[in-house]
């Protein structure tokens, strides 16, 4: 039986803000408008992203507009460049990804009870890679493989992980991604073959007593996404050979089209699908490039875009996305979430704006290292081995924008705050 250990981290993240002056009034108009109602509707997106030697943060937007105009820039959550999930589970927002800054052979799952703003620690997961979430049968279901590419599954109800078995029926390779969705009342489960040379597509599915195993047409690198359209699962995925972006699809689950390729889409890494007001959606990582792009279709046969996500993301992994049913009134619960992130883990910077110098200061706590990153994620500058709750840095010789301060504790925890640089 796999092991699960608990590692606690705890992140207090960052505010949805741009470089420009313009398309901050844009995002705090559009926060505004969302905090006003007691529920709304987003699209959370998830993205592993190597932007400099160090390793990767995993980074996540929310959209205006449903992703159809604007989106909001990335903000980091961890560090990697594996392709994380995402899941939508009991009215909260759900995360898993691999973790290379701490441990890079083991899964972190944390959850959200708002917008992303506030992250429980950790659950990790040991000796496991290429997670997938789905919600099912009132459970949360967390599908990851070993180092030989054996699937196992864990379950999650009522405040418990359990182990719940090896899904006998599938093998795949480790680093190639694994995809899960549910569709009439079965979870699908989506990987490549298991060995280098083996690229077919395989679905396990599951009727809540066992699994079944059928093979996909076409080949894939990289893992698929899926998403339900019209009552169809669609899978995406980048072809076996190939930088082009296919797709095929099922009403069923086990008779499936034709692969069709996306024409003008290309990829080199999982893409992941949306349905947005009626419309089919499909992300990518570019094959030549880290931007994200995204095409979209209204009938699931006729494509249309390859273009660019307006904030200028960007994605050195697959990429995963879900639906997420906002609910911005008060609860106990996300309530003692904020408050305990607050108490323990409360940075002031002053001043804020600043010209270039300001402070950092901890409550009971000391910084062990810090970071900080501009908009675009390049660090400019870096520290580490010491122990001190107050430091005074300068920034003044960087250009006026966004920046972010990234702190370590002594006790393993992180603490993220904005910056704004303006002379």
């Amino acid at each position: 039986m796999k092991k699960i250990s608990i590692f606690l981290i705890s992140l207090v993240s960052l505010a949805f803000l741009t470089s420009s002056l313009k398309a901050q009034l844009e995002i705090e108009k559009a926060a505004s408008t969302l905090k006003s109602h007691s529920e709304g509707d987003i699209l959370f997106m998830v993205h592993g992203y190597t932007g400099r030697d160090v390793n990767a943060c995993i980074s996540y937007v929310n959209p205006l507009d449903f992703g159809k105009n604007y989106w909001f820039p990335d903000r980091p959550l961890g560090y990697s460049d594996a392709t994380p999930d995402v899941c939508n589970y009991n009215a909260k927002l759900w995360i898993a990804y691999v973790d290379y800054e701490y441990d890079p052979d083991r899964i972190f799952v944390r959850f959200s009870s708002d917008d992303g703003s506030i992250w429980s620690a950790p659950e990790t997961f040991m000796d496991a890679y290429d997670p997938a979430l789905v919600s099912y049968g009132g459970k949360l279901y967390l599908f990851y493989c070993d180092a030989d590419g054996d699937i196992y599954y864990s379950t999650y109800q009522s405040g418990t992980w359990s182990y719940a078995g090896e899904m006998y029926s599938g093998q795949t390779k480790q680093g190639e991604g694994i995809e899960a969705i549910v569709h009439n009342n079965k979870i699908y489960v989506f990987y490549k073959g298991h060995s280098a040379t083996n690229n077919k597509i395989y679905c396990s599915y599951y009727n809540g007593y066992s699994w079944t195993q059928i093979e996909l047409p076409g080949e894939m690198k990289k893992g698929a996404g899926a998403v339900i359209f019209n009552n169809n699962i669609y899978i995406f995925h980048r072809g076996d050979d190939s930088k082009y972006l296919y797709y095929c699809h099922s009403y069923n689950g086990t008779d499936w089209s034709d692969d069709t390729r996306i024409l003008t889409a290309e990829t080199d890494q999982k893409p992941c699908g949306a349905v947005i007001d009626g419309t089919l959606y499909v992300y990518y990582k570019g094959e030549s490039s880290d931007y994200i792009f995204y095409s979209y279709s209204n009938n699931g046969s006729t494509w249309y875009g390859n273009l660019y996500l307006n904030n200028g993301a960007k994605s050195s992994s697959g990429i995963s996305i879900t639906n997420y049913h906002l609910v911005t009134e008060k609860s106990a619960e996300t309530e003692a979430l904020k408050q305990d992130a607050m108490e323990t883990l409360k940075i002031s910077c002053y001043p804020n704006p600043m010209s270039g110098n300001f402070y950092v200061e901890l409550n009971d706590k000391e910084c062990s290292g810090y970071k900080i990153l501009d908009n675009s994620g390049r660090v400019v500058l870096t520290d580490s081995n010491m122990h001190r709750n107050s430091i005074n840095i300068d920034i003044s010789y960087e250009s006026e924008g966004i920046y972010y301060i990234q702190m370590n504790t002594t006790d393993s925890q992180i603490i993220c705050e904005k910056l704004v640089l303006k002379r």
